[in-house]
């Protein structure tokens, strides 16, 4: 329906990251523990950099998909990515956790 409205993929982005920004503070004055080490960690701060990066070009890619083609063929797709996390996390984190 939203890209309906606005059939610009980079705009749904945006609107959707806008939001996650919003929430943002929020979530840092919740979790000061881990505030602590994130400020100290540049190693952390290029994961969380690097993560979010992805994570908008994934989610324009979504966006893209809808806008290109059909949503019973594009939604089905794009819920794989629970495997590929699951397959990724077994393969890299074979020593440090038990995937079930």
């Amino acid at each position: 329906m939203g890209l309906n409205i606005a059939p610009d993929p980079i705009m749904g982005v945006m609107m959707q990251n806008v939001g996650v920004l919003a929430f943002t503070p929020l979530l840092v004055l919740t979790q000061k523990n881990h505030q602590r080490y994130l400020a100290r960690n540049r190693k952390a701060w290029f994961i969380v950099s690097l993560a979010g990066i992805l994570h908008v070009a994934a989610q324009w890619c979504l966006f893209k998909a809808l806008d290109l083609g059909r949503v019973l063929v594009v939604s089905p797709l794009a819920s794989l990515s629970t495997f590929f996390v699951l397959l990724l996390a077994a393969l890299f984190l074979r020593g440090l956790e038990k995937i079930t």
